[in-house]
């Protein structure tokens, strides 16, 4: 990566998955919309993983 900054813009965010049972039975999640605090809670992790990276707050409804 260069020296110019990168940006991270959040457009929208979904979370899905699977579980397996003891029977080794996949079951599948349901697709679900995410909050703007449920993002926020990973962004420690996203900064120290990716320090030449800012990322912004995510504002709902608005538009980069």
């Amino acid at each position: 990566m260069d020296d110019t900054e990168g940006r991270v813009l959040p457009p929208a965010g979904f979370s899905w998955g699977f579980d397996i049972d003891s029977a080794s039975r996949i079951t599948l999640q349901q697709v679900q919309t995410l909050t703007a605090v449920d993002r926020d809670t990973h962004l420690p992790y996203l900064r120290t993983s990716h320090p030449g990276l800012v990322f912004d707050k995510w504002q709902p409804g608005s538009e980069p």
